[in-house]
């Protein structure tokens, strides 16, 4: 006897609205973590932190990664639009009420960090350099230390 499933073992299924949320926000929190951790590497080493920027920004900046982080990043979004659009009320614990007013501001609220950052990149060639930070590039100093 038989018991294995008449189905075909692999089958292609259209993604779930719940597995496109998962994926957009892991590569969303990829790129996050990224981002921060070379921050907290500019405590240790600037040096060390222009070096680790370089090789994310190799990912990143590339056509597949641009359009990667924009296609999450759009995915997410409206998946929270259609969620809450779907609601049959918008009576909620406060502290889910919480989550979806930061969570729809937080995009407004960096819209000015990526257009600084991203937008000099695009439009002027300016990369995000962590000794333009310090105001130390091309001067052949140290950057300056504030603690």
């Amino acid at each position: 006897m038989d018991r294995r499933s008449p189905h075909a073992p692999f089958s292609l299924r259209p993604p779930t609205r719940r597995n496109l949320r998962w994926a957009s926000g892991l590569v969303l929190m990829a790129y996050i973590t990224a981002h921060l951790l070379n921050h907290s590497l500019g405590i240790y080493s600037f040096a060390a932190a222009e070096t680790v920027l370089r090789g994310v920004q190799k990912f990143w900046h590339s056509l597949p990664g641009t359009a990667l982080l924009y296609g999450a990043a759009a995915a997410h979004l409206a998946l929270a639009v259609i969620a809450l659009w779907e609601r049959r009320t918008l009576r909620m614990p406060p502290l889910e009420g919480l989550r979806v007013l930061l969570g729809f501001a937080l995009p407004l609220l960096l819209a000015t960090h990526l257009t600084a950052m991203r937008g000099a990149y695009l439009a002027y060639g300016i990369e995000a350099r962590t000794c333009a930070w310090s105001g130390a590039c091309g001067t052949g100093r140290a950057p300056p230390r504030s603690w």
